[in-house]
């Protein structure tokens, strides 16, 4: 997953659209680019301003009552004007009161080493149902079957890869959280 850094400014468009399926907003949530260093990109999204905090601490909130989500992908520099996806993280919580709960999670690492442990399941997108105990919290139930090549030959294609866990997530899920 490669993108330039011109692809790669106009992401966040894509990311915001990517997300409509669960954002109470129409138009998506908000999303921002914040550079970590002189070699990693960020782009988090969130609701209305901009937050000053860690982005895996922005929220946004989605079509159900008391539930937010996180989003975030991370981009690393690979060359000049070029920026490898290092992980694609979608969060779904639970408020309660202050505190929130993790409920489910769509994960993808597309740039780990295919040698590297459980990366047939977590190089493309995958579920983490992370309100079930340990060990269990920790599985990766990988949405696409042992051959990633169709999924990883783009990011479109990721993108769409995608947005099809966020609308199934939207559709068996969020239907619970919303009652």
């Amino acid at each position: 997953m490669r993108l330039t850094e011109e692809e790669l400014a106009r992401r966040g468009a894509r990311v915001q659209e990517l997300l409509r399926p669960i954002s109470r907003r129409a138009t998506g949530p908000a999303w921002t680019r914040q550079s970590l260093g002189t070699s990693q990109v960020i782009i988090g999204t969130h609701d209305e301003a901009r937050p000053s905090s860690h982005y895996r601490d922005w929220r946004f909130t989605i079509d159900a009552r008391r539930h937010h989500a996180m989003y975030f992908e991370a981009w690393r520099m690979e060359a000049r004007n070029r920026f490898v996806l290092d992980k694609a993280y979608l969060n779904l919580y639970e408020k309660n009161g202050l505190d929130e709960t993790e409920i489910v999670c769509l994960h993808c690492d597309p740039s780990l080493p295919s040698d590297a442990d459980h990366a047939i399941y977590k190089r493309g997108p995958h579920v983490h149902m992370a309100i079930a105990r340990s060990p269990y919290d920790s599985v990766h139930i990988a949405l696409r079957g042992p051959n990633l090549a169709p999924v990883l030959q783009s990011i479109d294609a990721l993108h769409d890869a995608l947005a099809w866990g966020v609308e199934m997530i939207r559709d068996e899920i969020l239907v619970l959280m919303r009652n």
